[in-house]
């Protein structure tokens, strides 16, 4: 876990106001914080979505002049790669059958998808997973916690 201890309240109270839909962007913590905390906030958010009922009369007033991307992400290509091409070929069950830990499985596929996708080095392959694509919510991973040690060694096998 790469935030020191000394910050873990901060964190968890940024995330917090995240949640809650408090502030988009607060400047009094730092930029790397500040990530991390959209990153975990997204996650939380993520796996607490409800299906959108139709009925329901909640509404929320915004200034769209105000409004700030932050972590865009590709999803498109990641979907149709991981849903039919993996799926199809029951490639993960084959490296869980393999013996590959849930960490190898995952650079294993973000490797192959990056290469279907993306094409390019595993550096370049790394930095999309981690900057640009969002096949990590996809497949449950955090790719922006992943070293790059991990998916260069398993390109070798």
């Amino acid at each position: 876990f790469a935030v020191p201890q000394a910050q873990w309240k901060a964190l968890c109270a940024r995330i917090e106001q995240l949640i809650a839909g408090q502030s988009l962007f607060d400047s009094t913590v730092s930029t790397d914080l500040e990530q991390t905390a959209q990153r975990y906030a997204s996650r939380l958010l993520a796996k607490q979505s409800e299906p959108v009922n139709p009925s329901s009369s909640r509404y929320a007033e915004f200034d769209v002049n105000t409004i700030e991307l932050v972590r865009p992400r590709s999803v498109g290509i990641e979907h149709l790669a991981q849903l039919h091409a993996v799926q199809q070929l029951g490639l993960e069950s084959l490296l869980q059958e393999l013996g590959l830990n849930r960490h190898q499985r995952a650079a294993a596929l973000g490797n192959i998808i990056g290469r279907m996708t993306r094409p390019g080095s595993e550096a370049a392959t790394h930095q999309w997973l981690q900057q640009r694509s969002a096949l990590g919510e996809l497949i449950d991973y955090d790719f922006e916690g992943m070293c790059i040690f991990l998916l260069i060694m398993n390109t070798n096998y």
